[in-house]
């Protein structure tokens, strides 16, 4: 009787958060199980085939209509107008924003982070002058910096921008680790910072 034959089971797709040698902790999909030995270090994400300037732009403001019409820029847009700039006494003159990820080689939570800054930054606008807006992340590609740069931002290199950090800055930080957001306030304590829930950070 002839013994039935197996099939070699496929590689599962694990979701894995990689931490680099200066703290950025990024969600990774990959193939293989990760045995910690060796942590990788963050490298820029791979530009997609054929994604031009063009592209991203077009994408950007695609994002951004729809944003518009959202009811979480709604909210956002209320709270800001009337609970931040209200009792916010000190001048803000730069932005300095840290882990947002890849624009063109993430999953699209990065570019509806982006547009969510963007508001923010026209609502503070409204009674601050934002002289610069900084960018850093370890994992954007050429394309990226390309793109930020068309908007007027300044993308600077891990870990330059920690200290652009000052007591006149909005530091913009959603989902960034523990470990880097506290890096970001060694230098100074930022007018007004968004960043992950409080809980979040004292139950880690």
């Amino acid at each position: 009787m002839p013994r039935p034959s197996r099939k070699k089971p496929s590689k599962q797709r694990k979701r894995q958060e990689i931490t680099g040698d200066d703290g950025w902790t990024h969600i990774v999909t990959t193939h293989e199980s990760y045995d910690g030995l060796l942590p990788p270090r963050l490298q820029p994400a791979p530009v997609p085939s054929g994604w031009t300037l063009e592209k991203v732009t077009h994408d950007a403001e695609r994002y951004r209509q729809q944003w518009v019409k959202s009811a979480c820029f709604r909210s956002l847009s209320a709270i800001v107008e009337k609970e931040i700039l209200p009792t916010l006494n000190t001048s803000i003159d730069c932005c300095v924003c840290l882990g947002l990820g890849s624009v063109t080689g993430g999953r699209g939570s990065e570019m509806w982070e982006l547009v969510a800054l963007q508001s923010i930054l026209e609502a503070l606008g409204k009674k601050h002058t934002i002289n610069h807006v900084y960018m850093q992340d370890p994992v954007f590609n050429s394309l990226d910096v390309g793109f930020m740069e068309s908007l007027g931002y300044t993308v600077l290199k891990d870990p330059d921008a920690f200290a652009m950090v000052t007591s006149t800055s909005f530091l913009f930080a959603p989902h960034l680790e523990f470990d880097v957001f506290a890096r970001a306030l060694e230098t100074a304590i930022p007018a007004l910072g968004i960043g992950s829930d409080l809980d979040d950070y004292l139950n880690r």
